[in-house]
């Protein structure tokens, strides 16, 4: 359900804050934890380069680790909004400094009123952006942006681990205070709005190899570990839930499906 008018603006407020006042270079001390998303990395990234060239790409949050510059660098024109302005001009400092070719700009933009025209984007797509929003008023801007045709493709934090959740219960600096990460019900609104939802989930036992990133064998126990979540999730895919990341591939925009809390559900979730 969206938010009242006066909590959606302070909310509004309380992200814009956190992101110009923390940068993204805070949140480096936890960077071990990421020397295993490299599988999720490259199923997201595999992704948008499959859907990219010459196609018009809406990115949301954008920042130092924004995907504009690599989209652009494929052939994408690519529109990249954060809600920050510090975000934004990280993005911008980024840009120039690869001198990416192509076409690809960067505005302050709130992801859920977008100014942009109905119908204007191929593919809209974010990392780790959606458990910022309202997801309601947010995929309704997407599949207002989106052509028919369109895609949508982002990857997100799960919130059904207990061990996950308590790490993110004793750190709440790293984090805002109105985020929260997708649920099982948030993968079946995302079936609302598209009628052909995809999900991809990641990295169930490999948190076990984060310990020993400092370790010469680190690689290859994160190897094997990846290999048995692939065998667990597709034995036993309702587990998925429990994994750490998921990537999200929507497809069949509905306009209006929001309206119909009976109508489409996920093709393709196990949760």
């Amino acid at each position: 359900m969206s938010e009242a008018p006066d909590s959606l603006d302070s909310r509004v407020e309380r992200e814009r804050d956190f992101f110009n006042h923390s940068p993204e270079t805070a949140r480096h001390r936890v960077s071990r934890y990421y020397a295993i998303t490299g599988s999720s990395t490259a199923a997201y990234e595999g992704l948008l380069r499959e859907l990219s060239p010459g196609r018009r790409v809406l990115e949301l949050g954008c920042g130092e680790g924004t995907a504009a510059l690599r989209l652009a660098s494929w052939g994408a024109h690519v529109r990249a909004v954060d809600i920050s302005p510090s975000r934004v001009e990280a993005a911008q400092r980024a840009a120039a400094a690869e001198a990416v070719p192509g076409s690809v700009s960067f505005e302050v933009m709130n992801a859920e009123k977008l100014v942009f025209g109905d119908d204007e984007f191929d593919l809209v797509c974010g990392q780790a952006i959606l458990h910022h929003l309202d997801l309601e008023r947010t995929f309704a801007e997407v599949v207002r942006t989106l052509k028919p045709d369109g895609r949508a493709v982002f990857i997100e934090p799960l919130g059904h681990n207990p061990l996950i959740n308590l790490y993110r219960s004793l750190t709440p600096a790293l984090r805002t205070p109105d985020e929260r990460p997708l649920v099982a019900r948030d993968l079946e609104l995302a079936g609302r709005y598209f009628a052909d939802a995809r999900f991809q989930f990641f990295h169930l036992t490999s948190f076990a190899a984060v310990p020993f990133v400092r370790f010469a064998w680190f690689q290859t126990l994160a190897r094997r570990l990846e290999a048995l979540d692939y065998r667990v999730l597709r034995r036993f895919p309702s587990l998925g839930k429990y994994a750490w990341r998921v990537v999200l591939d929507l497809a069949a925009p509905q306009q209006g499906a929001q309206l119909d809390p009976d109508q489409a559900s996920p093709t393709s979730a196990s949760i």
